[in-house]
């Protein structure tokens, strides 16, 4: 299995590789995510999430090497990077499913690696308590010798440690020879592997629990979080390399020596196995300091959006931080839960908009300060800054998700963001559209506060995404959006959800549901008159004028839209014009602004 796995992490970087080297060809970002996609469905396909995790570190490792001593244009490090940060991407998301479960900032969670590092020190006790020593044995022992009953690597227990001889000569003693050893004054041991032994020249070394090795090594650090705290102040430590020790509860110092390790410079890493390695070179990122974020209770998604953010800048964001941590709780103070989330999203939605002017290569873009001090930028960090605000309002129950909405225009090579807030769901994004020039009222957002089946009408999580919607034209997609959202209109009947609204004005008005509207349900509903250079006959065929109209050109194509933007699906007031022009020109009119007459 492993080789397979391998075979195929080299099959893309081979890929990639071929096109650096032996051509001139550069590719798109999307086209790189459309070839990273497919490898991870592969790598999903073919092993569970561990081994998936695994193999894309392999992956990362390899990528950072090629970066490192290989001589590449400025397009190929360009694909190289985009690959790492792709990769890094998806394996928070990985890692953030195996643990689901927020803790605090630890160096190590010590009660369940206690017991069973005890347990290790219990089993050599007690076998050395049971052992029965041969009567040349205790005749030695009795003549002042020391002895000590070991394991086949020589460790034995003593004042509730485990210690190692080491040592590079030995006698064996037996029945026959043991009385040559009567007069030397050195220790004898037995050891499954060599029997008894006469031990002359040797050095005892005292055996480490990874519980507990802080006089000894750096830091003990988290695999899903590789930043601590230290003289208060919260640090990222950023590495790819490291070795691996096979015992999985201590370890002994000279361990290190076949590495070339130096022990006070060397991370002690806890891996997503529960394995333990050592780090020799990695990159130390100020992250935050403590006072800074004391009263947060959620520490741990702050850190880790925080990580995500300084990962590839290594900038200091303190004071942008505390300014947010200022305005936030200047505008939410004294506030309900629901009225803080309500003017934060309020808040997002007025100061930052869309940007399309940006280039996924500028690692700027991946910085949530960049988003507040820019008040321009992508939706992941629409979804960041909302965070950090709703962390500093203790907001606490949030996560933020990262993948496929099915009706954009760019799926599935770019993915999207948005956030779960309790069990309600919130996209600020989508309330922010690029074409919306005005800032929207709050009875005008669609993805506020929406039950999970509703929001998620439009989206997957990215392991539960059907297959063949990937192959689907736009208006497929949009298809299946549509009949989603029918079947939910009358569970969320009267709740005033703006996303049911359609289907609401369907049923008011006794219209299919899983019809579109066309011109000819309007006639029958609305307000209808066909216009002549301004003039048109009311239904008592008085002869009737207009002076001054702001309308909207519909077609069947676009009636849905215009209702929904301009009108929130309410007709109350509204007419229908067929209007002929002085050309000769014949189109349908919409209009609730038209003076008659």
């Amino acid at each position: 299995m492993l080789k397979k796995s391998l075979k195929l992490m080299i099959i893309i970087l081979l890929f990639f590789w071929i096109n650096f080297t032996g051509y001139a060809k550069t590719y798109s970002n999307e086209q790189i995510d459309k070839i990273y996609n497919s490898f991870v469905l592969k790598l999903e396909k073919k092993y569970e999430k561990t081994k998936e995790i695994s193999i894309l570190k392999k992956l990362n490792i390899r990528l950072e090497d090629i970066l490192k001593t290989k001589k590449l244009t400025s397009s190929t490090e360009n694909i190289i990077n985009r690959l790492i940060y792709l990769n890094n991407q998806y394996l928070s998301k990985l890692e953030d499913n195996i643990y689901k479960k927020f803790t605090d900032i630890s160096r190590v969670d010590n009660s369940s690696q206690i017991k069973s590092e005890n347990r290790i020190y219990d089993f050599l006790q007690k076998q050395a308590n049971s052992f029965n020593k041969a009567s040349y044995i205790n005749d030695l022992i009795n003549s002042w010798k020391r002895f000590y009953y070991t394991n086949k690597f020589f460790e034995y227990t003593k004042d509730n440690d485990i210690y190692k001889f080491v040592f590079s000569t030995y006698y064996k003693i037996d029945s026959w020879n043991y009385t040559q050893f009567k007069n030397k004054k050195w220790v004898i041991i037995y050891s499954d592997s060599i029997g008894y032994a006469f031990l002359e020249n040797y050095t005892t070394e005292k055996k480490i629990r990874y519980s507990n090795p802080w006089n000894n090594l750096l830091w003990i650090v988290n695999d899903k979080k590789k930043y601590i705290l230290e003289d208060n102040i919260y640090y990222l430590y950023k590495f790819s390399n490291y070795s691996h020790i096979s015992d999985v509860y201590w370890f002994y110092l000279s361990d290190l020596i076949r590495f070339w390790y130096t022990p006070s410079k060397t991370l002690l890493y806890k891996d997503s196995k529960n394995k333990f390695n050592f780090v020799s070179k990695y990159n130390k990122i100020k992250l935050i300091s403590s006072n800074d974020i004391f009263d947060i209770e959620n520490k741990s998604l702050f850190l880790k959006i925080l990580s995500d953010d300084l990962y590839y800048i290594n900038k200091d964001y303190t004071n942008q931080l505390r300014e947010i941590k200022d305005l936030t709780r200047n505008i939410t103070r004294w506030k309900s839960d629901e009225e803080k989330i309500k003017i934060i999203y309020n808040y997002i939605l007025s100061n930052i908009s869309y940007s399309t002017n940006f280039k996924l290569t500028d690692y700027y873009i991946f910085s949530w300060p960049e988003t507040y001090s820019r008040k321009s930028w992508v939706c992941e960090w629409y979804i960041k800054l909302t965070t950090y605000m709703l962390l500093f309002a203790w907001i606490n129950n949030i996560e933020d998700i990262r993948w496929y909405v099915i009706d954009a225009k760019d799926f599935p090579k770019i993915w999207h963001a948005w956030l779960r807030i309790w069990n309600e769901y919130y996209d600020p994004t989508f309330d922010d559209p690029i074409w919306n020039i005005n800032t929207k009222t709050y009875d005008e957002y669609k993805y506020f506060k929406l039950p999970k089946d509703l929001f998620y009408t439009n989206r997957f999580d990215y392991w539960k995404l059907p297959e063949y919607i990937k192959s689907l034209s736009l208006e497929k997609r949009k298809e299946i959006i549509f009949n989603n959202l029918a079947k939910l209109v009358d569970k969320y009947n009267w709740k005033n959800y703006l996303l049911l609204k359609p289907f609401e004005f369907r049923k008011k008005y006794n219209l299919p549901l899983k019809q579109l509207l066309t011109i000819s349900d309007l006639k029958n509903i609305l307000k209808y008159h066909y216009v002549d250079d301004y003039k048109f006959y009311d239904k008592n065929w008085n002869k009737r004028y207009i002076t001054s109209i702001v309308y909207y050109t519909v077609t069947d194509d676009t009636i849905e839209k215009i209702l929904a933007d301009n009108f929130n699906y309410n007709i109350d007031g509204v007419y229908l014009f067929k209007w002929k022009d002085w050309n000769w020109n014949i189109n349908y009119r919409l209009t609730n602004n038209v003076t008659i007459k």
